[in-house]
C-alpha cells in the first residue's frame, strides 16, 4: 500500500490514517457519509448593538443591548475593552450593565 501501478519506483509521501475494506461497492451516500461531508461555514454572524447609540462618548456604568444572529447558531457572546473580557453570556441578546 502506497505505491501506485503506474510508478513502483515511488511511493506515496504521506501517512494513511484509515483504511477500509468492502466486499461490495459503496454508494454515494454511503462514501458521503463516511466523509462526514459538510460544508464550511461561509456566512459570519452579526451582532446589533442598540444602545449605547453609535459614537457615544460614556463613562462609569453603561447598559448595553445587543442582538447576536447566525444562519448556524449562537453560542455565546462576549464584550472586550482594551482586550480584556468585561461581559459574556451564552444568549443571543444582551441587557446588562458594564463598568466603564
Amino acid at each position: 500500500m502506497g505505491r501506485w501501478e503506474d510508478n513502483l519506483d515511488e511511493e506515496f509521501d504521506g501517512l494513511i490514517d484509515d483504511v477500509r475494506v468492502y466486499n461490495r461497492a459503496l454508494t454515494l451516500t454511503e462514501v458521503q457519509q463516511l466523509a462526514n461531508v459538510t460544508p464550511p461555514e461561509t456566512i459570519p454572524p452579526t451582532v446589533s448593538i442598540t444602545a449605547p447609540a453609535d459614537g457615544a462618548n460614556v463613562t462609569g456604568i453603561i447598559f448595553v443591548n445587543a442582538t447576536a444572529s447566525d444562519n448556524v447558531g449562537i453560542v455565546g457572546v462576549q464584550f472586550f475593552r482594551c482586550n480584556k473580557i468585561q461581559q459574556k453570556t451564552e444568549e443571543t441578546e444582551f441587557k446588562n450593565p458594564i463598568i466603564i
